[in-house]
């Protein structure tokens, strides 16, 4: 557990929380809060299929600059969870943004987009799989039940 997980223990604030984390994590958790920003605004304009591919393009591109590639995906899901904590957003936009870290290190993975066939209406689910596993809270959600009561209606890949 770091200092900026959610069920840590609270320093006086959260800006106490932030500067006592390891300087890893508080880098990896303000790209985060920006690619969350950046995914937000995005997905308030076309569809998600093009908000994937531009963020895939803009990941590509500052890949080169990368200094923090985490080996293990996990990390980069721990930031998203972390950042939409503070920031909000549902299972859509954190899997956007995941994505889209991801992509950044080089990392391939698909957002699943979901649905739950047996409830109307219709309620969906995202998130995201790298070499088929599901990473963070809402790929744990996915598996939470055996077996998955969601069908998997669109796969969209990273970069």
């Amino acid at each position: 557990m770091t200092a900026l997980d959610p069920g840590a223990p609270r320093p006086a604030g959260f800006l106490a929380k932030l500067l006592s984390a390891e300087p890893t994590d508080v880098g990896l958790f303000v790209e985060a809060a920006l690619v969350l920003g950046l995914a937000r605004v995005a997905l308030a304009g076309p569809s998600l299929a093009t908000v994937v591919a531009a963020l895939a393009a803009l990941s590509k591109a500052l890949r080169a600059t990368s200094d923090s590639r985490p080996e293990d995906p996990r990390r980069a899901a721990w930031a998203v969870d972390a950042a939409s904590g503070r920031l909000g957003g549902r299972c859509l936009l954190r899997s956007v943004a995941l994505q889209a870290l991801l992509a950044r290190r080089g990392l391939p993975s698909e957002i699943c987009v979901a649905f739950r066939p047996q409830e109307q209406p219709l309620p969906g689910h995202a998130w995201v799989e790298v070499h088929g596993r599901p990473l963070g809270a809402d790929g744990r959600a996915a598996l939470a039940e055996h077996p998955s009561p969601y069908e998997i209606l669109r796969r969209l890949p990273g970069a």
